[in-house]
This record gives structure tokens, sequence and C-alpha cells, in this order.
């Protein structure tokens, strides 16, 4: 019997964007996440998706923040995430996409 392997592509980080931060395993830690403004959240190593009021109709303008790939582990299971589709999910860690693109997960929060 043959097995089948599929590879995706996996797009790293470019290096002049450097490493993420280290994530923290800290529940709160990630909740905090929610009352940065963009200049930490870049610090930290999350990218925007969009940019403020680019769509309206997009989480009322608010700007998705991309979490690092490497952060993947870290994130709380029940964690509320939001995906570049605009849907709303809790995270579950093994069972939550774990895609990585350009270094991030497809998923974030809104700010």
């Amino acid at each position: 019997m043959k097995k089948t392997i599929i590879v995706t592509p996996v797009f790293y980080r470019d290096p002049k964007d450097g490493k993420p931060a280290s994530p923290s395993s800290n529940r709160k830690a990630f909740e905090d996440l929610w009352k940065m403004d963009g200049k930490t959240l870049r610090e930290l190593g999350l990218r925007p998706w969009n940019k403020a009021g680019d769509d309206p109709d997009y989480h009322n303008g608010r700007v998705l923040w991309l979490l690092p790939g490497e952060w993947y582990n870290s994130i709380p299971n029940g964690f509320k995430l939001i995906d570049i589709m605009g849907n709303e999910e809790l995270f579950k860690k093994g069972e939550t996409d774990d895609d990585i693109r350009f270094g991030m997960l497809a998923y974030g929060i809104l700010i």
C-alpha cells in the first residue's frame, strides 16, 4: 500500500520583522492583549490583517491583529479568536487550525 503525503507551502516571517516575543502561558496575559495599542502589539510580534476603517462592515472597522505562529501551543483553550474571514471561534489546541503563513496564524484578536 502506497502512502500519499500532501505538502502545503509554509511561508515564514520576513527576517526583517524579527522573532516575536515569547508567549505567556497565562490566560490573563492573553486577555490583556485586547487592552494594548498597535505599537505594543507589533513589538510583541502580532501583525495587522487590515487597516482601521478599511471596511466598515468588517467588525465595525476594527483591526484584526494576527497571532504569531510560534504562539500556537501557548494559546489558552477557550480563548476567543477571530479568523481572517471574520468568524469568531474558541481556541482548542490540536483542533484549531495551526497553518502558518508569513509567520502568522490565520486568526487573532480585534482591536
